[in-house]
């Protein structure tokens, strides 16, 4: 359902693929994003369902920095070990 193959792709090469939770956000998002187009725009229940909606774009975003934070250590220890092979090579 998502429009890109992976969430990140580092220039080493390493790509980190969709983690489950993001299908399912994003259906949670057009089921609200559905909903909210039938409603009135301006009106109390128009209101309350972009409420919603906007928390799911804000729970998307939260999870997808978080999901990138915990995977950045492993990458950035792959990156490190090259440059300090480097550093030793030109030693």
């Amino acid at each position: 359902m998502s429009a890109f193959q992976s969430i990140a792709t580092l220039s080493i090469g390493e790509v980190f693929s969709h983690p489950k939770w993001t299908s399912e956000l994003e259906e949670k998002l057009v089921k609200e994003q559905r909903i909210l187009s039938r409603r009135t725009q301006g009106g109390s229940s128009w209101c309350k369902q972009w409420m919603k909606v906007a928390k799911i774009h804000e729970r998307i975003t939260c999870a997808r920095t978080d999901y990138l934070q915990k995977t950045r250590p492993t990458s950035s220890r792959t990156t490190s070990e090259k440059d300090v092979d480097r550093v030793l090579d030109t030693l």
